[in-house]
């Protein structure tokens, strides 16, 4: 029998690989963008002719001849060397693909420098037409024409003009973004369609994003948020970054999402921009032809370290100028005292009821001081203890606190008695050996390291469960802040013995002196 396979003409291999890179001009925009970043380019220009065609000019490093004539050949490179590279990815690029896909499908000439006597190439379906050399400055230009002009049925399907020229400009400032420190400039059919300069980060997200609700900062990501009244319908404007790169992440889109879901109207998302900085052999950029997608080692601790910021935040700085502003009670904040158990001669025994909102002043320890016409003190401890014993038992389903979903499914040795009681009142759990039990979702405020102790404590019913929470340390403002308005919705809560109470101030003034 004939043999029916064979290999591929290298044309024919490297026209598929440029399906894959290059999806339209938006893609050679892209690609030859990073390229210019990756040389340490301080300036680039666009100039975009048609929805075919277009120029990019940097002043990064550039190329000398044989370097020029090497980087249109596929899997040639200068940013690895060794599969352990692939690890260690600081760069943009990698793989050594675009160049050579986007000159196979296009008429592209490539002019650089390194510094000194300068190449020009002329491309065609890429084999070299012509090389000259020439005088200019070090960087490289790369003019790229009649894109596809090989590929008649992909021609085909490309964008109208208008649509082309809008998603340059998209791509444009979303790398523009998170490179302040870069000057960009983008010209379309001789109009000037954008100019940033390289600023500070502030400057440059409120020029492409607008206006600057909250910058939030740790030390591996920075959160840019529009303000609260900005909040749209749809999941628009929202750029997430990772190392630099803008990726399509559903798993960290929700992230911000979850961590929003106590300030937002339900189904509103606020326009944001997420920026993470993760070590290079903690992600793999190498899933996904365009490198829109990425994987990171520890999602899940990358996912609640984006939630902690985001519940950390809401809150702190309103609450706390409020301590700043004069009013009936004395304005103080009490150190020196351990805030894990009531000081009971400082509270009233009348039990209070909360319909009114009420200004949150600060939180010390277990203890979440208000002030309205008369100054409460809410045991919180008591108050989560009480509201986890009625959401592990008629239902997980609270507009503030209900049960949070993992990434990773938690897994815990159970006996069979406790599965089975777990199982009657629809715990997220499902039996994955012979003894051991996975929780798909956890109840509010319990991690996975303090399932097995909270899972003791709720057999003990409430009591149980209010020690469970008393050894925590303290309370943070977010939970705190969630916890009141959940008790605000919860009336039966509301009347359980020692949550809320009135503060003798006289009594607090003094000890406090």
């Amino acid at each position: 029998m004939k043999p029916t396979i064979h290999l591929l003409d290298p044309l024919v291999t490297n026209q598929i690989a440029a399906g894959e890179v290059v999806e339209s001009l938006v893609s050679v925009a892209k690609e030859l963008i990073e390229n210019s970043l990756d040389a340490g380019a301080k300036t680039i220009s666009i100039w975009v002719d048609d929805s075919y065609s277009l120029r990019i000019e940097d002043d990064g490093v550039g190329m000398g001849r044989e370097d020029l004539v090497l980087s249109i050949q596929r899997y040639a490179t200068s940013k690895i060397r060794h599969v352990q590279d692939l690890l260690q990815l600081t760069t943009m690029g990698f793989r050594g693909e675009a160049l050579a896909s986007i000159a196979s499908v296009s008429r592209m000439r490539m002019l650089s420098s390194d510094g000194g006597l300068g190449t020009s190439l002329d491309i065609e379906a890429g084999a070299i037409l012509q090389e000259t050399s020439i005088a200019r400055n070090r960087g490289t230009t790369v003019e790229v024409k009649d894109l596809f002009f090989n590929m008649p049925a992909r021609r085909k399907f490309q964008k109208s003009e208008g649509t082309v020229l809008r998603q340059v400009l998209h791509c444009v400032e979303s790398i523009a973004l998170v490179r302040h420190d870069v000057s960009f400039c983008l010209r379309t059919k001789g109009t000037l369609k954008g100019q940033f300069f390289a600023e500070a980060k502030k400057n440059r997200l409120e020029s492409i994003f607008g206006s600057v609700g909250r910058l939030l900062e740790s030390q591996e990501l920075w959160l840019a948020l529009a303000p609260r009244d900005q909040a749209l319908p749809q999941r628009r404007r929202q750029w997430i970054f990772v190392n630099g790169r803008l990726v399509v992440s559903g798993w960290l889109m929700k992230a911000v999402q979850q961590g929003l879901a106590f300030e937002l109207a339900p189904d509103t998302h606020l326009p944001f921009i997420l920026s993470l900085q993760i070590h290079p052999d903690r992600v793999d950029v190498n899933v996904h032809p365009q490198k829109k997608e990425v994987r990171l080692l520890d999602e899940q601790e990358v996912f609640q370290q984006i939630v902690r910021l985001l519940r950390h935040d809401q809150f702190v700085d309103g609450p706390r100028a409020s301590l700043k502003e004069e009013g009936s009670f004395p304005m103080f904040r009490p150190q020196e005292m351990s805030w894990k158990e009531e000081p009971p001669s400082m509270v009233n025994s009348q039990l209070l009821p909360i319909e009114e909102v009420g200004e949150l002043l600060w939180v010390e320890g277990h203890f979440l001081f208000v002030r309205r016409e008369r100054l409460l003190l809410v045991d919180l401890a008591r108050l989560e203890g009480l509201f986890l014993w009625k959401l592990s038992n008629k239902g997980r389903q609270h507009p503030l606190l209900g049960w949070q979903t993992w990434l990773v499914p938690v897994v815990i040795t159970m006996e069979r008695s406790l599965f089975e009681e777990l199982a009657e009142l629809n715990w997220p759990i499902r039996q994955v050996g012979s003894n051991e039990v996975a929780f798909d979702e956890l109840p509010w405020g319990v991690t996975p390291d303090r399932l097995d102790a909270f899972l003791h404590a709720w057999r003990q019913q409430e009591q149980g469960l209010v020690q469970f929470c008393r050894r925590k340390e303290a309370y943070s403002w977010t939970q705190a802040r969630l916890l009141w308005q959940a008790l605000r919705q919860e009336k039966d809560l509301q009347g359980s013995a020692r949550v809320v109470r009135e503060l003798d101030v006289e009594v607090l003034e003094r000890i406090m002196r």
